[in-house]
Formats: structure tokens, sequence, C-alpha cells
């Protein structure tokens, strides 16, 4: 029996069930993330579906999961989601292939999922914060953290640098 499915550029199949999967999971990402900024909760909840799409349909479809979650924030709600866009689609990638390696079978593969997605988010988040925004994009309340350290940061790097110490 041939399998149903459109061909992407890499070869593979997306089937039916994936094309109903992806906007089912942007839903729940996008209520995740509704659910946290109206409650203002410190929490972000909108990977919930890329993630749940990485153990059903793979890491490439989790990654367009998480992109296209962040392409519609951007265009709805706020255009500063789109460079987070990013962020997304890597974790989505991330958290696939871990997955596929079978990782998601037992209680410590689920914590080292979660930490390694936590630790790719922080990251890639970071930088994307520091570099596009300056150090604080006005989402919520972890901007006043990052302009915490960038401050202190740049004191202890000015003294350092005027002391003669490289």
């Amino acid at each position: 029996m041939k399998r149903q499915g459109r061909r992407v550029n890499s070869g593979s199949l997306i089937s039916t069930k994936v094309l109903v999967l992806i906007p089912i999971a942007v839903g729940i990402n996008l209520l995740g993330g509704t659910l946290c900024s109206t409650l203002k909760l410190p929490l972000f909840l909108d990977m919930i579906g890329t993630i749940l799409v990485a153990c059903l349909s793979g890491p490439w479809m989790a990654g367009l999961c998480g992109l296209l979650t962040n392409l519609f924030l951007s265009v709805v709600a706020n255009p500063i989601y789109l460079p987070y866009a990013f962020v997304s689609f890597l974790c989505g990638v991330v958290t696939g292939y871990l997955v596929k390696m079978g990782l998601f079978k037992s209680k410590l593969g689920v914590v080292i999922i979660w930490l390694t997605c936590s630790l790719v988010n922080t990251i890639a988040a970071s930088l994307i914060t520091v570099y596009v925004y300056g150090g604080a994009s006005g989402v919520n309340s972890t901007s006043l953290a990052t302009i915490a350290l960038l401050a202190t940061t740049k004191k202890i790097f000015f003294i350092s640098n005027v002391d003669g110490h490289d």
C-alpha cells in the first residue's frame, strides 16, 4: 500500500496526520503562552505543542511547529517574538533528536531532555536578547534580571580594564 502525503525537499513524506497535528500543536503553544502571560507566571509554556510534535513526528516537524508558532505570534501579538522563532525551531529539533535516541522512554531520559531543552533555550534566547535587543526585550519580568546582569557585568568589565587587567 502506498503511503499518502506530500513530499518536501528532503525527500521525506509529510503525512496527513502531521499536517493536522502541527496546527493543533501551534494552538497548544499559543494557549500555553497566553495562559502564562495572562496569569503573569514566570514560566514559558509555549513549547508544549512543539515537544508533542517532536515526540510524535520527529525533529524537523517539531522545528517547523516552533517556527510557525513564533511567526504567528509576531504577526498577531507582538513583532518582538520574530527573532525568537529560531529558539523554538532549535528546541524542537534538539528535542526531536533526543526523542529519536530513545531518551523519552525513561524518567532519567525525560529529565535529560528537559535539562537539554532548557539549556538550549536559555543560551539561544539570551544571545538573541543581548544582540538583537541590547539586553532587554520587554516581554516579561525576565528583562529586569537581564538588565541587572548586564549592568553588573559592564561594571566589572569596566573596572578590570581601568586597573590594567585584561
